[in-house]
């Protein structure tokens, strides 16, 4: 799989900067997380099945769409005691702004996981009905990815106007879950503040330029690239799209509304690598196969230079440089497996299992610290020197400068 930076797109996206500012260019859009549909698609069944697993078989699901926060998720009787009835379908917004291609990419992801299972034990787009009479105590909300919350809160508050949604969640009844491939911290901590008390389950927690870039004077130039080029150049506007999120993230089947304006704004003088958020012309390149971890990268962006620049992490396993990247974005705070996700790019569960190993070889402790021990090796890994290779010179037949008269 070619990395963006590698491609047709990328490389000419990367021709409109100025020589001084390519250098930054490259170092944004190799931090740029791409996802593609097999690993995303995966990623979701995944999250699914662990739903399903501690949910007595039994789960309902549905695929996030814009949604009128004033309006009920479920129409009700007018008159005490308010009985819910029906399908959700007037709290949705007709007509959304939101990409068809996206909710259609995960419809049949959720479809594909509903078949592969036994009859019954998913429902999709329950009604009211389903949910009393199958005992559903599961609700699911799948999407493919939470930059702000806005979106997830405005189906969340629908659900709460419900009286019957609120009993049963107040009553312990039913409980709200979010399944999706990546959140950002922000959208995480807003969802959760929500009084339905939502659950979520994601994968990955989304890289943002904060997260990716462990310097502060990094940061501040990468900023200042996205303002400088930004393509809207309006005056008391963001150059970082939705909210400042700086999401750098994007999927086969599209990318969101909170990546920096410089990669999907369009101007007279400015070509997006994803116009209008259309990744198909990039997907062509890089959509076959699964991230490839770039160590030398992460680990340079994590204040570890000096392991990062040395010619042996080359030779090492794939699975020796996941183990070391981990242990050199562990040195930064916050210590979590969130934290750890965002700064590397690799998913929660590789993440997990990397850190189970890591506590096992007694390199860092149960809060995520190294150890004596890790300290060891971390400073180990810096004081190795690359192999000085002596080439020998080629061969040469012996003439003599000189000749002397036999004795």
């Amino acid at each position: 799989m070619s990395r963006l930076e590698c491609t047709k797109e990328g490389l000419a996206w990367l021709q409109q900067f100025d020589s001084e500012d390519k250098a930054d260019a490259e170092k944004l859009l190799k931090a740029f997380r791409w996802v593609s549909n097999n690993e995303f698609s995966e990623a979701i069944h995944c999250l699914l099945q662990k739903e399903l697993d501690r949910s007595a078989n039994l789960i309902s699901i549905y695929v996030e769409k814009e949604t009128d926060r004033n309006k009920p998720f479920f129409r009700e009787e007018k008159k005490k005691p308010h009985t819910a009835s029906g399908k959700p379908n007037q709290a949705f917004i007709k007509d959304s702004a939101r990409d068809i291609g996206s909710e259609g990419v995960i419809s049949t992801i959720v479809s594909g996981f509903k078949r592969s299972k036994e009859n019954g034990s998913i429902i999709i787009n329950p009604t009211v009905e389903d949910f009393k009479n199958k005992r559903i105590r599961n609700l699911i909300v799948v999407t493919d990815f939470i930059g702000t919350g806005e979106r997830i809160c405005k189906l969340l508050y629908s659900l709460w106007l419900v009286r019957t949604i609120k009993s049963w969640v107040s009553l312990g009844w039913l409980e709200i879950n979010i399944v999706a491939y990546s959140c950002t911290k922000d959208g995480k901590n807003k969802i959760e503040r929500h009084p339905i008390s939502p659950r979520i389950k994601f994968c990955l927690e989304c890289p943002t330029i904060n997260s990716s870039f462990g310097h502060e004077l990094d940061r501040r130039r990468i900023k200042s690239l996205c303002d400088k080029y930004d393509p809207e150049n309006k005056k008391n506007m963001p150059s970082f799209a939705y909210n400042y999120v700086e999401a750098l993230i994007a999927f086969e089947h599209s990318a969101p509304n909170n990546i920096p304006n410089i990669f999907y704004k369009r101007s007279n003088s400015w070509s997006p690598l994803f116009p209008n958020r259309v990744t198909t012309s990039v997907a062509s390149e890089v959509a076959s196969g699964y991230h490839e971890l770039d160590s030398e990268f992460v680990l340079e962006n994590q204040r570890q230079k000096r392991i990062a620049r040395t010619g042996w992490l080359k030779k090492q396993s794939p699975a020796a440089k996941e183990m070391l990247t981990v242990l050199g974005a562990i040195s930064r705070k916050p210590r979590s497996i969130d934290a750890i996700s965002a700064r590397t790019g690799i998913d929660k569960f590789r993440i997990a299992k990397i850190v189970s190993d890591a506590i096992n070889y007694e390199w860092i402790d149960e809060t995520l610290r190294l150890t004596d021990l890790g300290h060891a090796q971390i400073n180990y890994f810096k004081s190795i020197q690359d192999e000085k290779i002596v080439e020998r010179e080629p061969y040469k037949d012996y003439y003599p400068s000189s000749l002397r008269v036999p004795v």
